[in-house]
This record gives C-alpha cells, sequence and structure tokens, in this order.
C-alpha cells in the first residue's frame, strides 16, 4: 500500500485550476511537507537525489522523485512518448522534460507517511538508474 494521502488531491485540483497549471506535484520538501517513517538512509537518498537533479537541470521543482502529480492531459500525452526511463527516473525525466517545454509547474506540500505494505524498490540497481538518466538527459539536446 502505497502513501500518498487522497486528502491532498482537492488542494492540488484547486491550485491547478486557480493557477492554469500544467502539473501540481506533492512535495514533501516544500515548507510543510514532510517525511514519516522513512529510514536515515532512505531520506538522505531522496534528498541527494533531488539535489543532483536541481543542480543538473537549474528547475525549481523541489520534489523530483515524488509521484503523486496531477497532469494536464495534453501536456502528458506529449511527454509520454519521449520518456525513456521508469520508477523514479522515469518521475525525474517527466518533470524535467515539462521543464523543457515550459509547462507550469507548481507544488503543494504533502507529509508523506511510509507503506504500511509492501516494501520500496529502492536499491543500488535504482539509485545507478537514476543517475544513468540524470547523465543522458544532460547530454540530450532540447
Amino acid at each position: 500500500m502505497y502513501a500518498n494521502q487522497p486528502k491532498y488531491i482537492p488542494s492540488m485540483i484547486e491550485k491547478m485550476r486557480e493557477n492554469n497549471l500544467d502539473i501540481v506535484y506533492g512535495s514533501r520538501y516544500d515548507e510543510n511537507g514532510g517525511i514519516c517513517g522513512w529510514s536515515f538512509f532512505r531520506k538522505l537518498t531522496s534528498r541527494v537525489a533531488n539535489f543532483i537533479t536541481v543542480q543538473s537541470f537549474n528547475q525549481s521543482v523541489s520534489d523530483f522523485t515524488n509521484s503523486f502529480r496531477i497532469y494536464k492531459r495534453d501536456l502528458f500525452q506529449k511527454l509520454i512518448p519521449e520518456v525513456q526511463n521508469k520508477g523514479f527516473a522515469f518521475q525525474m525525466e517527466i518533470m524535467v522534460r515539462a521543464g523543457w517545454r515550459q509547462a507550469k509547474i507548481d507544488s503543494v506540500s504533502i507529509v508523506f507517511v511510509d507503506r504500511i505494505y509492501g516494501k520500496s524498490k529502492l536499491g543500488p540497481n535504482e539509485v545507478y538508474l537514476y543517475l544513468d538518466a540524470v547523465w543522458r538527459l544532460i547530454n540530450t539536446a532540447h
């Protein structure tokens, strides 16, 4: 069971409508956001992944690795054929590509409570795939 809480969806929809946004994402790293139940290593990995992405692409997205998002359909349909990655790298890549298209993106602060059932897919392979995806995007003409 994943831990993105549906209670944030109305705020996300409202923000999207009021500001005519293309993407609204839930951010664990905005001022009132947070994470409950993660180990220090898991928090550090997420923070480092987001830091690397912000530094690499100079985009003002505070949480590239969270999948809790709302997209305008037309933008999503344009982006999906371009995306080459899966998992955490997919989450990052689609936001980078949206930024390259000058999409209007904003966030809603969320508190992420770790899942009760199941297990995260984060492991050494996911970290490698993420870093490889960042490197390949840096070298992509846009």
